[in-house]
């Protein structure tokens, strides 16, 4: 690759008789004209000069000004320069998928027969280098990555360097996924068909994700998903894709999977499984003549060909055939190369354990050769007209790990292409200078600090759980990045944090969420629904399975799913007993309604009348219910600054704490002290003021009966 060079030269002398500027008139001096006024080159002359320029310049120039962006990303200039790249004389350049020294995250190159590794394209941090699968053909430009660990796909342009995180998903056992163009609405799709977690073959499924696509970040079904007539074999083709890392391959509108028949009953007719991206159909294609049986799919000169390993371990009789698809509904197929093993470099073909044809390069057919990588990091051309073997890539692996042939295929063909890669939102909203600055900081802070901030911020949409199946706690957190309770949009993210592992999205909710805390019980976190935000204009009540990682909503009781606009009323969720509650508060009466969740049905708890307490007036206080006492009944409100003992019979208020400023240090830590876990708790958690205080209440409760420290009223704490 070329790089960047400086070089300065001498100005030549002038000459004695030139006139310089300053001994020109003034009214005869030459103006300057800015750029763009002025007819400096016809548009059809910078086109033929950007046309011959690499890369790197071209999007150098893109950030130039708003006219030449406009220029060089319109889609004629575009079609222009991948038509003249096409003509140009063939130089093959590859892309290479490596992890880095600590395996912890891959590295992409490209590399081409004049080096063996040219240039660092981007590293994927996070991302384990040895469990990582590249599609070996883009489309148009753009590749698909899979991250088998997380599990995660990534689409990357490998010219721009773009690279965009696709939305995560779950309930799924085994999934694979390619990328194709929609020629009708001119669109890029992620196509993932997978089986869930049900045996059933039922469970076999199709989701799409439009890159840049205005229905949002996020996966929808097929228009049709998959007929019950093509389960079997859509089952059998996953099966082989995760069991062969055999990606599907995007040829004329289609993406085709390979179907093998040992994982059916029966040996079908069909080979071969497509989806039509233009109508969300599926089809199947007949098998060629022989058993389909060590074989793979390729795209050769937009033709869908079938790749036939016949190697026998022996150069005498070993081979590969090509045998192109020649019609879809007649099926017929015919043999166009047949490759033998018995030339001058055999043993690069030979001795790897997995070989695939992943493209080919060359304008005419004379000078067209095709490409095989194998799983020993080699690349080799194949000449049909000289019929001859030729290494043209071979790359030295330092890592041990990596050098098992476990690892499959990591190589992938080179297309230049100026194919846009839209980010997700959530992309987005990370990748700000404001986004990245704060995570900086916010990595550089203590625990307690964090959560200081997260009472000036009031972020309480941070819920801890215990998870029953790993026996570790793991945090979830829904954040917004902007609401906007007129139009009903928003934009959030959700993360689940372990003591494990690092901070991992998770889909989006089924419903938002409001500001009020969740509840965390039996490893299920329990959040209040917005409705103010969304298409939907009543309450609900969102649950997160910790273990199953699945979101999913309950419905609230018929007082508190009604939700006007004009009316006050606000609600949330609490644990009271061990028991899920939903809370509805009404500023104008001054009353708290309490319904329990009871073997999935709702039913009245109590009812709080605060309206002869204006110190827990609901006009100007969020008053939550912390524990109710299981020997009198009586009820601990808190308000922020108060703790007080409802009593649900005189319908009386006992304040327990005030809590204006520090004083009794002495008394605080001997509360501290009865109950060991509140320390710890308090400089480790993330949750925010309400567990803090939940913790002082329980304890408030166990004291009390126990006679250990006589509260008076109007206690002061440190706040």
């Amino acid at each position: 690759m070329m790089r960047d060079s400086k070089r300065t030269r001498s100005a030549p002398p002038r000459e004695p008789l030139e006139m310089t500027e300053d001994m020109t008139p003034r009214s005869k001096r030459r103006k300057f004209v800015p750029f763009g006024e002025g007819a400096v080159l016809p548009e059809e002359m910078l086109t033929e000069v950007f046309l011959r320029l690499p890369i790197k310049s071209i999007l150098r120039f893109r950030a130039a000004c708003h006219s030449r962006y406009a220029m060089l990303s319109s889609q004629e200039f575009c079609q222009l320069y991948i038509t003249r790249t096409e003509a140009m004389p063939p130089q093959p350049k590859l892309l290479f998928i490596s992890p880095t020294a600590n395996f912890n995250s891959t590295a992409v190159y490209t590399c081409s027969p004049s080096k063996p590794i040219d240039d660092l394209l981007f590293t994927l941090d996070d991302v384990r280098g040895n469990y990582v699968e590249v599609a070996p053909s883009p489309c148009h430009g753009l590749t698909l990555l899979y991250n088998a660990v997380a599990p995660a796909y990534y689409v990357f342009n490998a010219t721009t360097r773009a690279i965009t995180r696709l939305p995560p998903y779950q309930d799924v056992i085994h999934a694979t996924a390619g990328v194709g163009f929609d020629a009708r609405t001119k669109e890029f799709k992620v196509v993932r068909l997978f089986r869930g977690k049900s045996h059933e073959i039922h469970s076999v499924k199709c989701e799409i994700f439009i890159l840049g696509g205005e229905e949002g970040d996020h996966w929808r079904p097929t228009a049709g998903g998959v007929p019950f007539r093509f389960c079997s074999f859509a089952l059998s083709a996953i099966r082989n894709a995760v069991a062969n890392k055999l990606q599907p391959v995007f040829v004329n509108g289609f993406l085709h999977w390979l179907i093998n028949p040992s994982f059916l009953l029966k040996a079908p007719r069909a080979a071969i499984i497509s989806f039509s991206l233009t109508d969300e159909t599926f089809r199947w294609i007949r098998s060629p003549p022989f058993e389909v049986s060590r074989v793979h799919l390729a795209e050769l000169d937009d033709q869908l060909c079938m790749v036939r390993d016949l190697r026998n371990g022996l150069p005498t009789g070993s081979m590969f055939e090509i045998w192109r698809l020649n019609d879809y509904n007649s099926g017929d197929w015919s043999l166009d190369y047949r490759i033998g093993l018995t030339g001058n470099l055999p043993r690069d073909l030979l001795e790897p354990r997995i070989v695939k044809v992943i493209g080919s390069f060359g304008s005419y057919r004379s000078s067209k050769k095709i490409i095989i990588a194998t799983s020993k990091h080699k690349v080799c051309a194949y000449d049909p007209v000289s019929r001859t073997l030729e290494t043209i890539v071979s790359i030295m692996v330092t890592c041990s790990a990596y050098q098992n042939e476990k690892s499959d295929i990591r190589f992938s063909s080179f297309t230049k292409s100026f194919t846009p890669v839209h980010r997700t939102r959530k992309e987005i909203g990370f990748s700000t200078p404001l986004s990245k600055a704060t995570k900086e900081i916010l990595l550089r802070l203590p625990a307690e600090s964090i959560l200081k901030l997260e009472l000036v911020f009031g972020n309480k949409n941070v819920g801890m759980g215990f998870c029953q199946v790993t026996q570790s706690h793991a945090v979830v957190g829904i954040f917004y990045y902007w609401k906007n309770y007129e139009s009903h949009q928003y934009y959030l993210t959700c993360i689940i944090w372990s003591c494990s592992s690092q901070g991992q999205p998770l889909p989006d909710p089924p419903l938002p969420v409001n500001d009020m805390p969740p509840v965390s019980l039996d490893g299920v976190l329990y959040w209040m629904s917005e409705p103010r935000l969304g298409q939907s204009y009543e309450r609900a009540i969102v649950f997160f399975n910790i273990a199953a990682k699945i979101f999913d909503v309950i419905p609230c009781p018929s007082c508190i799913a009604i939700w006007d606009s004009r009316n006050p009323c606000h609600a949330f969720v609490v644990e009271l007993q061990g028991m899920l509650c939903a809370v509805l508060s009404n500023p104008v009466a001054d009353k708290l309604d309490i319904w329990k969740w009871d073997h999935g049905l709702w039913s009245i708890a109590y009812a709080i009348n605060l309206k002869f307490w204006p110190d827990y007036s609901l006009a100007t206080n969020v008053v939550v219910p912390l524990a109710v006492d299981p020997i009198d009944g009586k009820v601990l409100l808190n308000t922020g600054r108060k703790l007080g003992l409802y009593n649900p019979c005189e319908q009386t208020i006992e304040n327990l704490h005030l809590i204006r400023r520090r004083s009794n240090r002495t008394l605080e830590l001997t509360e501290i002290s009865t109950l060991p876990d509140a320390k710890m708790f308090l400089r480790s958690s993330l949750s925010g003021n309400y567990y803090w205080l939940r913790a002082r209440s329980l304890l408030t409760l166990q004291v009390l009966h126990q006679g250990r420290i006589h509260f008076t009223p109007e206690t002061n704490l440190r706040s």
